[in-house]
Formats: C-alpha cells, sequence, structure tokens
C-alpha cells in the first residue's frame, strides 16, 4: 500500500502576486503530478489546502481542475480542516469540495454521553482505516482532544492512519505557538501519524506506544521565517502487509532560494557591498542577505535600495536580516510595520484582559469568552464584497451559529 501525505498547501496565500500565486500552484501540480507518477492508492493533506475559506474562486477553478484528474486516476484525497480552512458559524470551500466529491472530510464525529466518538474512513482500495481531527485558529481543537473517545479508537483493529492539524509540544516552542498538543493527548495504537500546521519537516519519528509520526512541512513559501529551513515537499508513506512503514520525502522544487553573507566594517564600506549585490544572479530566485557591521547607522531608505535593485533584477523575494551591531534609522511607525506579530497571541491577550475585568458570567471568562470572542472575530472579518447588505445578513446568520442562538432568533 502506497500513499502520499502533504499539509499547509494554503493555495491563494500570495493571490495579489501573479508570479508568486503562479509558483504556488506550480508546487502543487507538481505534487499531484508526483502522486499520479508514483502509483498512490491515496493521498491525504492534515489541513489548510487553501489559505482561506473562502479563497478567489479562479484560483479555486485551476485547482479543482487538477484535483479532477486526480479523482480520474482513482486516487481519493483525504482531508482534515486546517485553522485557514476553518470558518466559524459558515461554510468553507472545504465544505463546497466535500460536497463535490472531490474530497473526503475525515472528521466524523458523534457525541455519546459527552465522549467525542470518532467514525472511521475505510478506504475501499487498501482497506486502511483513517480518522482525523481539525486544526482551529487559536488551538480551539484542544476541546477535541479533551473529550476524546480513545479508547474506542485504540480497539479498532487493521492498519490505522489518525489525521491531525496541530503542532506538538514535544517538537515546538509553544510560547510561540498557540496551536498545539501534547503528543499523549493522540490516540494510541495507530500505524501512521499524518500530522500538519508546523511548517518545517520534522522526520518520521516513534514515541511509546504510537506508530510512525510525521510532518512534511510546507511545498511552498517564501516567507522569511519559512525560508531558514529550504526543505520542501511531501512524504510517501510504504505499509507492507506486516504492518512496516517506510517512508521516503519527496521535493517540491519550484523556485531557488539563496543566501548571502556580507560584513560592513572599517575596510569594507556600505557602497561596496551594494556593488557586490548589485553583480548577483537572482532572476527567478528568492534572495536573503545576511549583512552584519560596524556602521552606526545604515537608513531604512538604503535598505530599500538594495531590495528595489534585486527585484528589478527579476528576484522573486527579497529578504534582508541585519544584526544588532547594525542600527536602521526608522520612525516608530516603519518599525512597527516592518516586525512580524503574531495577531492571533496578540488577539488572545486582549481578550483574556478585557474578559476579566468587564464581565461576570463565569461563561464568557477565561478560555470559553476568549475561544467565543475569536470565534465572533472571525465571522465579522471574513472578506466581503457584496455592497447590497446581503454580507451583512450572512454575519448576522453566522453570529448566530457561533452563539448558538438559531433557535432564539428566527
Amino acid at each position: 500500500m502506497k500513499f502520499a501525505h502533504t499539509a499547509d498547501i494554503h493555495i491563494g496565500s500570495y493571490e495579489n502576486s501573479p508570479k508568486l500565486s503562479k509558483l504556488e500552484e506550480d508546487a502543487f501540480y507538481s505534487m499531484m503530478d508526483q502522486c499520479i507518477g508514483n502509483n498512490v492508492d491515496f493521498i491525504v493533506i492534515a489541513g489548510d489546502l487553501f489559505d482561506s475559506a473562502r479563497p478567489d474562486l479562479s484560483i479555486v477553478d485551476r485547482i479543482v481542475k487538477k484535483m479532477k484528474q486526480i479523482q480520474d486516476k482513482d486516487i481519493i484525497i483525504y482531508v482534515v480542516y486546517g485553522s485557514h480552512d476553518y470558518n466559524p458559524g459558515g461554510k468553507s470551500i472545504i465544505d463546497i469540495l466535500v460536497s463535490t466529491g472531490l474530497i473526503v472530510n475525515l472528521f466524523n464525529e458523534k457525541k455519546i454521553d459527552g465522549k467525542l466518538k470518532l467514525e472511521f474512513t475505510t478506504d475501499k482500495k487498501t482497506g486502511i482505516r483513517l480518522v482525523g481531527v481539525p486544526g482551529k485558529r487559536s488551538g480551539l481543537e484542544n476541546e477535541y482532544y479533551k473529550n476524546l473517545d480513545r479508547e474506542y479508537l485504540e480497539k479498532e483493529e487493521g492498519i490505522k492512519i489518525f489525521v491531525f492539524h496541530s503542532g506538538l509540544d514535544e517538537l515546538i516552542d509553544i510560547k510561540n505557538d498557540s496551536e498545539h498538543i501534547s503528543i499523549k493527548s493522540l490516540p494510541k495504537g495507530f500505524d501512521y501519524y499524518a500530522g500538519g500546521h508546523l511548517h518545517n519537516k520534522f522526520d518520521p519519528y516513534k514515541y511509546e506506544e504510537y506508530g510512525t509520526i510525521a510532518f512534511p512541512g510546507i511545498p511552498f513559501s517564501i516567507r522569511s521565517k519559512d525560508l531558514k529551513n529550504d526543505t520542501r515537499g511531501f512524504y510517501l508513506v510504504n505499509i507492507d502487509e506486516d504492518k512496516s512503514i517506510k517512508t521516503e520525502f519527496i521535493p517540491i522544487r519550484v523556485f531557488k532560494h539563496e543566501n548571502y553573507d556580507y560584513e560592513i566594517n572599517d575596510k569594507i564600506t556600505l557602497q561596496q557591498v551594494k556593488n557586490k549585490i548589485s553583480l548577483l544572479d537572482v532572476e527567478g530566485k528568492a534572495i536573503t542577505l545576511n549583512i552584519k557591521g560596524l556602521e552606526k547607522n545604515i537608513t531604512r531608505k538604503e535598505i530599500d535600495n538594495i531590495e528595489n535593485m534585486l527585484m528589478n533584477k527579476g528576484t522573486i523575494n527579497v529578504n534582508i536580516n541585519t544584526y544588532k551591531d547594525i542600527n536602521i534609522s526608522d520612525n516608530l511607525e516603519e518599525k512597527i510595520e516592518r516586525e512580524e506579530i503574531n495577531r492571533e497571541t496578540i488577539e488572545k491577550n486582549i481578550f483574556k484582559k478585557e474578559l476579566s475585568t468587564d464581565f461576570k458570567n463565569p461563561e464568557l471568562i477565561a478560555d470559553s469568552g476568549v475561544n467565543l470572542a475569536i470565534d465572533l472575530l472571525r465571522c465579522i472579518g471574513q472578506d466581503r464584497s457584496d455592497k447590497k447588505g446581503k454580507d451583512t445578513l450572512r454575519v448576522i446568520e453566522e453570529g448566530k451559529k457561533v452563539l448558538k442562538l438559531e433557535n432564539y432568533l428566527k
């Protein structure tokens, strides 16, 4: 038996840049073509197929056509929702694709005696049993794991795959990531655990009574934090009749990333460094410049000039890292604009603070209140283009679902 394990494809994350959007789609097409070429029995996408619950439909149209090619080859695509696929109170593009039969959702839940019971999906071609838990923004999926009927899942016989979209405490710095669980939150005894959400590839490993746990990372990204690890691709997973598992990482390369190190000192000026940079071959590449130096001041304008020079030469992305001994002159507004801020962490901290002082109802404070507030914020924050009032009605309907007021407010 052979299947593909991918995650965090984030189609549509570069929809405002035609060049990058094409590369992102090319990575997806390349991955699907290699799945066909390797004669996989099925494909597992462990969350975040799209970057938004409501992506640009012209992009969706092209992706759907490729999925139809996969379906015509008798290859089924199994998914769980990722935090970007999640739309509180409303439909997401994943719901539509599930309805058409192009993909199969592995999260089939029932609540029995206060427990969350998940029904297995059996792959007809191989007999493999699959089940999954979706991811949500700000770690809201933790509620699933708190109530999960693990005993039922662990007793199931046969070859089993568990698909999930959460980081693992044992692998990540939990201070910088709210979407995480412990390995011990997962049910034991599965043969393969197909993880998503972590953008860096983690080699398959085994932990105590758990089978092979793997994170393939992202197939495409030019964001600076993702470029720290240049590995891009997905896993091919072979399962023999004796349940032995072999994994092979299949790289996806639709662009080249190059790092360059420079130092400014008493003998090498900024202008000399700029002259060297101007000679680089950057066409179609992502470029990272690491500049160390002793000069007291480098203006923001000079950094922008370097970026513009490389963009004019055809690079797809420029990332310039400076160090503490280089002071980039700036005003506060520009500095805040450039800093990479974890919006979700900030939102969560603000809600925690405000809810603890303004509300007395225990259901509206602590984690339950924060999660409710975040879900409502997601409803309001969906992209709205309709100018005739229909979007307002849609926000109201989605908000009623989040607040569980459908039966009270007609």
